[in-house]
């Protein structure tokens, strides 16, 4: 089976959890979990000191919940980036089955939208995967460490392009973006590797949800590896509302298994 993470959360975003629900001694960190606090912009992008949470269903069942949110600015460097974090968490009852609880941070130039670096805690059933990487822009190269279940560690390194996203970065970037219907939004994307993201925004529909209705843009997002985002073939849709926020209020990827949907639960703007 496919990592479950990728199932519940758009470009790979993974579904979120609340902060408790911290992996087990043992993890890695990032040389940015200690990144000294910045500043906050004078005009902040329109999700800062935004969370937002989900549920997430496969059919009619609901498997797990999720969050995403951007509460604070830290210094990379020389550049003020907001700090993303994403946490999964499958529900009770998914947990006999393949129990999740994942981390995924991510650190954005305040300035450009550029990816600084990524740390991904993931503990999906059996599966346990540490792995952090920091982006040099300027030196146009990665650097990162990884560990696996059981404990063995090493470093990687490699060039980029120039500016890049990491997965979790790259729904953030593409909120940022100006969307129109026939439009494309194309991204070099780094998680070890290299690879372009396009984003196609397809039309626009109204969702009706339990917090509210919404005029939203449907985008998919197309990749060159397959197993990155979606099984080949397969298909997966977000829909954005159509504001200045562009808030991503339902997610549906088909897998082999059915189709997952992720449906937003609960919006709260006040953290800034």
């Amino acid at each position: 089976m496919k990592r479950l993470s990728f199932l519940l959360i758009v470009f790979a975003l993974p579904l979120c959890a609340r902060a408790a629900d911290k992996p087990p001694r043992g993890r890695l960190y990032s040389p940015l979990d200690t990144a000294a606090g910045a500043k906050a912009p004078e005009n902040p992008a329109p999700w800062y000191g935004e969370r937002l949470e989900f549920a997430v269903g496969w059919g009619l069942i609901t498997v797990g919940h999720a969050t995403m949110e951007v509460s604070d600015v830290v210094k990379c460097g020389d550049a003020s980036c907001y700090h993303i974090l994403s946490t999964a968490k499958t529900n009770s009852v998914t947990d006999k089955f393949f129990k999740v609880r994942d981390i995924n941070e991510s650190w954005i130039g305040v300035k450009d939208s550029a990816s600084r670096g990524y740390l991904q805690l993931m503990r999906e059933g059996h599966y346990l995967w540490d792995e952090w990487v920091l982006f040099d822009l300027a030196g146009k190269k990665f650097n990162g460490e990884w560990m696996d279940r059981g404990g063995n560690r090493d470093k990687m390194s490699g060039s980029i392009p120039g500016p890049v996203q990491d997965m979790l970065s790259s729904l953030y970037y593409v909120r940022a973006q100006k969307l129109e219907v026939g439009k494309d939004i194309i991204l070099d994307v780094n998680n070890r590797e290299n690879w372009p993201m396009v984003v196609k925004v397809t039309g626009r529909e109204k969702l009706s949800l339990g917090i509210g209705k919404f005029d939203c843009f449907v985008v998919e997002p197309k990749v060159r590896e397959k197993g990155l985002f979606v099984q080949k073939g397969k298909r997966l849709r977000v829909w954005i509302t159509d504001d200045k926020y562009h808030t991503p209020v339902m997610m549906r990827s088909e897998v082999f298994i059915g189709n997952v949907t992720a449906w937003l639960t609960k919006l709260d703007r006040s953290g800034k």
